[in-house]
């Protein structure tokens, strides 16, 4: 059965506050600047910001999931301003819920970026707990850093590769992993208590090539630091929102309680155009199964 669209934001400054709705966009009024493939896992950008502030769209898969790979590619594009750093973000945007008590929303982003000046392409991984629904439509407040995340200098993130190109700007390529971990499967932290509740989030240079299916078990066939294969460029973690099913301390993390939204995420910055596209892969426990 084909996956069904829903978005859960579309905002640009000039937007006016929209909580997460399930309606069509064209029924929201938001702008258009993530288009999601005809219902399938596959999504793409580009988009010019004419406005002077911030651009900010994200749009979640229909049926929760556990988790996913997410592979990015972006074309960066000639600066219009050179005070920026970058076109703008791309990412894999996951464990979406909403406390029905006080409507808060908490989510994590995992985000990529090129930075133009330094040529490094850069990462983040920042989780936002109990956001107010009229902060959406503007900067997001002061986010939850990934734990063990020693190169986090500031808003920009880490850095990940530095490019190289005889001329122009170089594509950008990478795979972000998220893994739900209940502490017991294989995978996902079997053996260890404390990442009960937790996710792990890796960055790689290639595909990994994780296993599809609704299991619990993960397996990987491509990684290591031999010339092709997926190398890990960074691993960090974060902790599911306490919102989620109740996961609380991890106690309760069974993995079927830790299903929640995932979907895709962008930024732009003003002026500027940022061009280029998502696919998820090895989707698992999906209430649904989706066409690739």
């Amino acid at each position: 059965m084909k996956m069904v669209k829903k978005i859960l934001l579309g905002l640009t400054a000039a937007a006016t506050l929209m909580t997460f709705v399930s309606c069509q966009r064209e029924e929201a009024g938001t702008k258009d600047m993530i288009d999601v493939n005809g219902g399938s896992s596959k999504a793409s950008i580009d988009y010019k910001n004419d406005g002077d502030s911030l651009a900010r769209s994200f749009k979640s898969l229909n049926n929760k999931h556990l988790d996913a790979i997410c592979h990015i590619k972006m074309t960066p594009t000639e600066l219009a301003d050179k005070n920026h750093k970058t076109n703008g973000v791309m990412g894999f945007i996951f464990n979406i819920v909403k406390n029905e008590t006080t409507g808060k929303y908490s989510f994590t982003i995992a985000g990529l970026r090129y930075n133009q000046e330094t040529k490094q392409v850069q990462g983040y991984v920042e989780t936002f707990k109990d956001v107010e629904g009229d902060k959406l439509n503007s900067e997001l407040p002061t986010g939850i850093k990934a734990e063990g995340n020693k190169t986090y200098a500031d808003a920009f993130g880490f850095d990940l590769y530095k490019t190289t190109a005889s001329s122009g700007l170089p594509p950008v390529d990478v795979w972000i992993d998220v893994v739900a971990n209940n502490g017991a499967s294989e995978g996902r932290g079997a053996g260890n208590a404390a990442s009960a509740g937790t996710y792990t989030v890796t960055f790689y240079d290639a595909d990994p090539q994780r296993t599809k299916g609704t299991g619990d078990t993960l397996t990987y066939k491509n990684i290591g630091t031999e010339s092709g294969k997926a190398r890990v460029l960074y691993q960090g973690t974060v902790k599911a929102s306490e919102v989620n099913n109740k996961i609380g301390d991890g106690t309760n993390a069974k993995l079927s309680n830790m299903q929640a939204d995932l979907g895709f995420y962008a930024n732009v910055q003003p002026k500027e155009n940022l061009k280029g596209e998502w696919k998820f892969d090895a989707i698992k426990m999906e209430a649904e199964e989706i066409e690739e």
